[in-house]
């Protein structure tokens, strides 16, 4: 009698794992919201083009900004294993400033990094690890686009950031997370999400043409969001 009940508990397992799992596969549609803990190295340098002295200075700068998002995907179950593909598009709100000197001291130079729109898509690789939850990982690309307000050297200090450069920066993106269902249709998740940005050097415009001025950023997020889902049965 034992070893029946045993078997029939273990069948209804086995029945509801495969039912929630079916539930995993398909469309889907949610929103995320969390908080981005941005870094990005900064550096620059000024060389003088009548063979004068040259400054440079390196930095850092790194904020928590707001990060908030729509995405999409299509997913397959297969047993207990999952794959899928996700397309998010995310906005940001603040900015990281970065301040430096140059090796004597005798000129400053201040950035403010702004990140605006991003798009990622990824490719999703899971498992279910009980009845209702899938952990998953993700690998794909991240294209966001980089604000840039910087001053050249000066001294003393200036307050204007005299140089707007904007750029969409491609680079790669990792992740992990998981997603649980809370209804038939309806799942939850938390996940983090880490992009990596090629170094990108730009010209900062200088009012003494005799000077060329130079910056330098590279950019990293760390993401960690939560957000829901609805899945569309066919």
């Amino acid at each position: 009698m034992k070893k029946y009940l045993i078997a029939g508990a273990a069948l209804v397992a086995s029945l509801s794992s495969a039912a929630f799992a079916e539930n995993f596969t398909g469309p889907y549609a949610g929103l995320t919201l969390g908080a981005n803990s941005f870094n990005s190295g900064y550096s620059q340098s000024s060389a003088n083009t009548g063979g004068g002295s040259s400054s440079s200075s390196n930095s850092n700068a790194g904020a928590t900004l707001f990060n908030h998002a729509i995405y999409a995907g299509y997913g397959h179950t297969f047993g207990q294993y999952y794959v899928g593909g996700e397309f998010l598009f995310a906005m940001q709100s603040g900015e990281a400033k970065a301040t430096g000197t140059n090796g004597n001291n005798t000129g400053f130079a201040n950035a403010t990094i702004k990140e605006g729109y991003s798009f990622n898509p990824t490719l999703r690789l899971g498992a279910l690890i009980a009845p209702k939850t899938l952990a998953f990982i993700k690998l794909g690309v991240a294209g966001t686009q980089m604000k840039v307000n910087a001053q050249p050297f000066s001294f003393p200090e200036a307050t204007n950031l005299s140089t707007s450069y904007k750029k969409t920066l491609w680079g790669y993106s990792i992740g992990a997370g998981m997603e649980t269902l809370v209804t038939d249709s309806i799942s939850v998740r938390a996940d983090y999400t880490c992009n990596i940005y090629p170094t990108k050097t730009f010209t900062i415009t200088n009012t003494n043409a005799g000077n060329v001025n130079q910056g330098k950023i590279s950019p990293q997020d760390n993401i960690f969001r939560v957000g829901a889902a609805y899945h569309f049965s066919f």
